[in-house]
């Protein structure tokens, strides 16, 4: 049992500063002060401080990896060549979600050759400085609204920072292995039963100014306020609601949209508008065809003797 705990107590030094935080975090609880506060108080309080202790513990961790890190004499590339000169103590810096931590490891060089680093390796660390879980939050963000927005969120949720440049480049970077992800998936044809038809159509669609780039939002708002001699502005229609029109009948099918259009009809209170046009429109006037010419031979005239 002495045996188990001085382990423990020899391991624990990587964590000593996730530890203080720990207590910190403990007599904050507890204190009389904090009794005070309201729920929401604590709630973000805790958040930040929550973030802090998770990104010394992870710090911890890696402190504990680099030392335990084994020495090779040499270390060979895929490029097949030996790296033998060894530097220790090499430092990476690590933006993660719960911020920013060091790395030390030991690189193998040779001239002429790019660096290796057997940890990074095992660690399964990528060539940016961005961690797997903050561009895994960086993915699903851009995903849902602009870059602004993205930064925004990942600020106010995770205790790191991507700026927005970051995020664009990050996003390009993690989408680089769609092709070859359809190229090695194999699809049974012969389990499809239904078709799968989509329908699209860009024109008339009203981009929202505040979800564009600077850049884009600046040119758009030059294009609205110059005068335009045309009635309608490029991929303008006549009649937007009409237009739409055919996707609801696609979507419910023409019954379907015939009753809800009677229902919502039976809703609305009765306009004369809707019939007076019927009584202004005027009968068609017919009149009988011309009778046609009798069967009968007919004597020529004068003159064709």
């Amino acid at each position: 049992m002495l045996e188990e705990y001085a382990d423990f107590l020899e391991q624990g030094r990587y964590f000593a500063n996730a530890l203080e935080q720990f207590e910190l975090i403990l007599k904050t609880l507890v204190d009389e002060k904090t009794l005070g506060w309201e729920h929401g108080d604590i709630e973000r309080w805790l958040s930040t401080a929550g973030n802090k202790l998770l990104r010394r513990f992870l710090q911890g961790h890696f402190d504990q990896r680099t030392e335990t890190e084994s020495v090779h004499e040499s270390v060979e590339g895929s490029d097949g060549i030996v790296r033998t000169h060894r530097r220790q103590q090499v430092r990476r810096k690590l933006t993660t979600q719960f911020g920013d931590i060091e790395h030390h490891r030991i690189g193998y060089s040779q001239a002429g050759a790019m660096s290796l680093f057997p940890m990074d390796l095992s660690l399964n660390l990528g060539a940016t400085k961005y961690s797997d879980g903050l561009c895994h939050r960086v993915a699903e963000e851009a995903s849902k609204a602009s870059f602004d927005e993205c930064v925004k969120a990942i600020d106010s949720t995770t205790g790191g920072h991507v700026p927005k440049r970051q995020c664009e480049e990050l996003v390009s970077y993690m989408a680089q292995d769609f092709e070859g992800y359809y190229d090695t998936t194999v699809v049974d044809e012969q389990s499809r039963t239904d078709l799968l038809i989509i329908t699209t159509d860009s024109k008339g669609i009203v981009m929202r100014p505040g979800d564009l780039r600077p850049a884009t939002r600046k040119a758009a708002q030059a294009q609205a306020e110059k005068p335009s001699k045309a009635r309608l502005g490029p991929g303008e229609k006549k009649n937007r609601n009409r237009a739409r029109l055919k996707f609801l009948v696609e979507k419910f099918g023409i019954e379907e949209f015939r009753r809800l259009v009677l229902q919502e009809r039976k809703a609305l209170p009765h306009d004369t508008k809707w019939t007076d046009w019927i009584t202004s429109i005027d009968e068609p006037t017919e009149f009988p065809l011309p009778m046609p010419a009798s069967s009968e031979p007919v004597s020529p005239g004068s003159g064709f003797d």
